[in-house]
């Protein structure tokens, strides 16, 4: 037998909406972790972490820049997203459209109506909620309770202020479970309510945060 290992180059991932040139929550979230360290970043992403918080039309600049090990996983991520939100309740509806608030993109995985308390009669009403669904390798164990997790926490709170509703559920599929043996996948499911406080402050700090990336990368300019 003769085997011999080819050389493989992931193109960016294909069949999604696309993304509107400008400023987009996603970016704005991944620069200010890393900024105030809540993000660390592997030697081999190094080059990440100047990456303009703006998307260009036809921008493939951030998929080339990533190490392969990264690619792997947003495109095992994406794979995973694709399929579960198939399997979900019909009343999810899966990849509803770009958003756009105060000049910020948003791009949320899914919406439903969700049944909240209310002093109308009935004691009951509808909101929108949101769904948005990880892959992690994460330890169950790391996550917790989620109060440690920033950027998904960052995330969740822009798509509700996006999109009016303080309701969110979290599916996180952990590939490797607690990491205890054998390894084993697990999948959790939070349904989460933010007071508004919460959502509002977590959006001035992204607005704040991309006046400031702008005044920067305008003066590198100059």
């Amino acid at each position: 037998m003769h085997a011999e290992r080819l050389d493989t180059t992931l193109a960016p991932p294909k069949g999604g909406a696309p993304r509107s040139p400008g400023v987009h929550a996603s970016n704005l979230i991944r620069g200010l972790a890393i900024e105030t360290g809540k993000l660390k970043l592997d030697l081999g992403e190094a080059g990440m972490r100047s990456l303009s918080i703006t998307e260009v039309a036809d921008n493939t600049a951030w998929w080339n820049g990533l190490p392969s090990g990264a690619q792997l996983k947003i495109s095992m991520g994406l794979a995973w997203e694709r399929w579960y939100l198939e399997q979900l309740d019909e009343t999810v509806v899966g990849h509803p459209g770009e958003m756009e608030l105060d000049g910020v993109f948003l791009t949320h995985d899914g919406v439903s109506l969700d049944m909240v308390a209310s002093e109308h009669p009935g004691g009951y009403k509808q909101v929108l909620a949101l769904h948005e669904i990880k892959l992690t390798y994460k330890s169950i164990n790391t996550v917790g309770d989620l109060t440690n997790q920033f950027l998904w926490l960052m995330q969740v709170k822009a798509y509700c202020r996006a999109l009016g509703t303080r309701i969110a559920y979290l599916h996180i599929l952990y590939v490797c479970g607690d990491y205890s043996h054998p390894l084993s996948p697990v999948l959790h499911v939070w349904r989460i309510e933010f007071d508004q406080g919460e959502i509002d402050e977590a959006w001035m700090v992204l607005l704040n945060y991309r006046d400031h990336r702008l005044q920067q990368e305008t003066e590198r300019v100059q």
